[in-house]
């Protein structure tokens, strides 16, 4: 299959496996926004309804505290008897504050002067009218009693006007408060019997498709309020644990480990958010006195919701991905023709067809490329007199001298193209990718065979031997992560300096590692041994390049520098005989140590300082 093809079917396997994982993905973002936002909205109604209930018992005890106040203020002071006129005033505020407070049952207040008067105010409501009683026929009444009686949840018996905790009955919030004196002595006690459905009444109201219910310590439904939509949850049993199956988690919201909830019932399409509510009344924070708010709301209208954007959705990535693909194919189509084109003519060249003339009707990059490939076979064939290398050194300069102004120019509007894709964020960023890779391959095989054709000469400086090796790594540190390569360095702790050239020692470590990063399979190692000798009787420094590579096969372990001897599908084959021109010109030695499925091991000796040099390095170095 050739190249054009595996692009084009690579893609769109890649864009279909793309839109198809999009799709998924936005079909379950959609529901899960949706579910997300209508969670959030139940456990925000629900907890402004529970802040409600609590600012309503807050106001009962701010009453009571109110009329404790004035009950201490007007009525009981020193030894004197109570004034007739401050008894008064406190009985008209009480009447006030019943007829106000329409959930109020039962007001009453006990109070003792210093000379043992004991006075009484109470007030009742009877079928919404509100009597209110002064010193009236009762006995037995004293405030310790009336202040030790259990606050909180209560049952409250309607004939005797009595409460209990027997089950029957109406469920009223007992609270009571002491009445103090100047010198702070409790000289009375002030409580109230309030109606729990009458304080419910106001909450619930809000017109937001909710129904809500709230509940006491142990799940029986206090209220219920039900929403102006329909299709919401009815509560058919008489106990919200029941209701909701709570009961591995209804502890837990009582003690406050977690004071909120949501839930959410697929099978009847229903979502459930409840919120602790503690009613913050007689000592401590007991479990009795804690309430549960709880909001119910359908979800089969946000189903519907939910489905309709999930399509729409589905249908636009799938519709942008029939574009992309159709467009990419046309592209693609249009882009690779000319380059099989180029293909096959440099296939016959390589196979020694020289009489050869690329068309080259276009005046684009290809066109420019076609044409110096036609130069290019032109001038091999004229050389075709010549030695097998002095042929391949003049096509190597032919090729960099004719083709790098157009592979420059493929690779700028290829840059160009590719800053544009990156911004419209489209699927085309892959295939510039691709082309730049093979620009940039061309120009390295065009370096290499440039490098060798033209060797220049070498010049000497004093150079830093580690930290070449150390720039040839970081060089190298794309194909080193990219197969996750361990590359470590053994030997001498500090290297000396040597007499070379710096440009040239670097592309030699760089082409013996690449060949070792190339050969090793992922995850493998390579060790660079370094340490000072007399090698030829003249100071020099070794230098190991180890891998755990498969090895070379001694039938072609001799030919590995041969100019353009390669067994790989991609390269030039040009990399050690480079190598071994530049240890040449540095008058060192490179040879080759390759056991089969061992690795290989090259090594490169590099004298310390040339022939007429007079500066040796200090001793130290050579240590």
């Amino acid at each position: 299959m050739s190249i054009a093809k595996k692009l084009l079917l690579i893609t769109l396997l890649v864009t279909g496996l793309s839109v198809a994982i999009t799709i998924a993905l936005t079909w379950s973002a959609a529901s899960d926004a949706l579910h997300g936002l209508e969670g959030k909205r139940v456990i925000d109604s629900v907890e402004r309804e529970a802040s409600i209930l609590q600012s309503t018992i807050d106001m009962v005890k701010s009453d009571l505290s109110m009329l404790a106040d004035g009950g201490a203020r007007y009525m009981i002071e020193e030894n004197t008897e109570p004034s007739v006129d401050g008894l008064q005033k406190v009985a008209d505020q009480l009447d006030i504050m019943m007829r106000e407070r329409h959930a109020y049952r039962q007001v009453r207040m006990l109070l003792d002067s210093a000379t043992g008067t004991h006075r009484v105010l109470v007030s009742l409501r009877n079928d919404n009218v509100v009597h209110t009683m002064v010193d009236p026929p009762v006995a037995n009444w004293n405030f310790e009693s009336l202040l030790a009686e259990k606050q909180g949840l209560r049952n409250f018996n309607e004939q005797t006007r009595n409460l209990s905790d027997e089950t029957s009955g109406e469920r009223v919030l007992f609270v009571s408060l002491p009445v103090r004196g100047k010198d702070r002595n409790v000289i009375g006690a002030i409580a109230v019997v309030v109606a729990i459905d009458q304080v419910f009444r106001t909450l619930g109201k809000t017109h937001d498709g909710i129904a809500y219910w709230i509940a006491d310590s142990a799940g029986q439904y206090l209220y219920q309020s039900r929403p102006e939509t329909s299709g919401s949850h009815t509560q058919k049993a008489a106990n919200a644990i029941r209701d909701f199956k709570l009961a591995h988690t209804w502890d837990q919201v009582l003690s406050g480990a977690k004071p909120q909830l949501i839930m959410e019932f697929p099978a009847i399409a229903t979502m459930l958010g409840i919120r602790r509510a503690p009613l913050n009344v007689g000592e401590g924070n007991e479990i009795e006195n804690v309430l549960v708010v709880g909001g119910v709301i359908s979800l089969a209208e946000l189903e519907i919701k939910a489905a309709a954007l999930q399509k729409q959705l589905a249908i636009s990535v799938a519709s942008i991905g029939l574009l992309m693909l159709l467009t990419l194919f046309v592209s693609t189509g249009r882009l690779l023709r000319p380059i099989d084109v180029l293909i096959k003519a440099a296939n016959r060249i390589a196979s020694g067809d020289k009489n050869i003339v690329i068309p080259a009707n276009n005046n684009d990059e290809i066109g420019t490329l076609s044409r110096a490939m036609t130069r290019m076979a032109e001038k091999l064939r004229l050389a075709g007199k010549d030695s097998e290398q002095s042929a391949l050194g003049q096509m190597a300069s032919m090729i960099a001298h004719d083709l790098r102004n157009a592979l420059s120019s493929v690779k700028m509007n290829l840059q160009i193209l590719d800053e544009h894709h990156r911004k419209e964020g489209d699927m085309q960023i892959e295939n510039c990718e691709i082309a730049l890779g093979q620009v940039r391959y061309m120009e390295t095989i065009l370096n290499d065979m440039l490098t060798y054709a033209r060797p220049g000469t070498a010049e000497f400086d004093w150079v830093d031997l580690g930290d070449l090796l150390r720039a040839a790594s970081v060089s190298l540190l794309p194909e080193i992560t990219g197969k996750s390569v361990e590359v470590r360095m053994e030997g001498e702790e500090k290297l000396p300096t040597i007499m070379a050239d710096r440009n040239k020692l670097l592309q030699l470590f760089q082409n013996v590692l690449g060949n070792a990063i190339y050969a090793v399979p992922e995850w493998g190692h390579i060790t660079i041994r370094t340490r000072c000798l007399l090698h030829e009787s003249q100071p020099s420094v070794e230098i190991r390049f180890d891998d755990d590579g498969p090895g070379i096969p001694p039938q072609i372990a001799d030919k590995v520098f041969d100019p353009f001897f390669t067994t790989s599908a991609r390269g030039t084959g040009l990399g050690l005989a480079i190598v071994q021109r530049i240890v040449a010109q540095h008058r060192g030695q490179v040879y080759l140590d390759s056991e089969r499925d061992h690795g290989t091991t090259v090594v490169v000796v590099l004298p310390l300082t040339q022939e007429g040099t007079d500066d040796l390095p200090q001793s130290e170095e050579l240590s």
